[in-house]
C-alpha cells in the first residue's frame, strides 16, 4: 500500500475487542508502525502489549509506564537512560521515546540518545493533549527525516504549548500556522 506511510494506534485500543479485531486487519497491511502506549488498568494486558510492541517500530510511553513494563515500578534508584534502553532493546523497535511531563522527553535509538526539556512553556493550563501533541510532531519528524535532537526538541516544544491551553485542541488555527510554518524555516 504506497498511499500510506505509517500505522499509528493507541494500546487503548485494545479494550474494545471489535476495535481490536479492525486493528488487526490494518496490521496486515505490513506498515510501519508507532505505538503510543497507555496503561490504563483495567484496559490493558501485558500479552497484548508485548505484541503490540514487537510488532512497533516506534513507540511512545511515559516515564511511569517504562517503570512499570521494565518491572522498576517502585525502585529508588532507577535509571530511566538504562531501562528505556533494555525496553528499546527487548522489542526491536528503532526509536523508544519516553516523555517525562515537565522533565521534557528522553528518545533512544540504536545510535543516539537524546534528552531534551521544554523551553520557558509558562503556566500549565491543562495536560490533556499533551501526549497526543508530541506523538503528532514526533510522526511528523519521523515522516519529514528530522535528526533525532530536532524531532524531541519540537515535540517538547509543541506539547508545551497545548499545555498552556484548555483542553487538547483550540478552535483557533493560529498555533498550528505558527508551528507550522517555524518548523518548514
Amino acid at each position: 500500500n504506497g498511499q500510506y506511510r505509517l500505522l499509528y494506534h493507541g494500546s487503548l485500543i485494545a479494550r474494545n475487542p471489535s476495535a481490536r479485531s479492525a486493528l488487526d486487519k490494518l496490521r496486515d497491511a505490513n506498515l510501519p508502525l508507532f505505538v503510543d502506549v497507555n496503561l490504563r488498568d483495567p484496559w490493558w494486558t501485558q500479552s497484548w502489549l508485548d505484541d503490540a510492541l514487537r510488532r512497533a517500530r516506534w513507540a511512545k510511553l511515559n516515564e511511569q509506564e517504562l517503570r512499570i513494563l521494565s518491572g522498576q515500578e517502585g525502585a529508588a534508584d532507577y535509571d530511566i537512560r538504562a531501562q528505556a534502553a533494555l525496553v528499546r532493546q527487548a522489542f526491536g523497535l528503532e526509536i523508544l521515546v519516553v516523555t517525562r511531563g515537565e522533565a521534557g522527553a528522553l528518545l533512544l535509538s540504536g545510535v543516539a540518545v537524546v534528552e531534551t526539556v521544554p523551553g520557558d512553556n509558562g503556566e500549565i493550563v491543562d495536560t490533556v493533549g499533551a501526549g497526543d501533541a508530541f506523538s503528532a510532531v514526533t510522526i511528523m519528524g519521523l515522516l519529514r527525516d528530522w535528526p533525532l535532537e530536532i524531532l524531541a526538541q519540537r515535540a517538547v516544544d509543541f506539547a508545551g504549548a497545548v499545555c498552556r491551553m484548555r483542553g487538547a485542541t483550540i478552535r483557533d488555527r493560529s498555533m498550528y500556522r505558527h508551528y507550522l510554518q517555524k518548523w518548514s524555516e
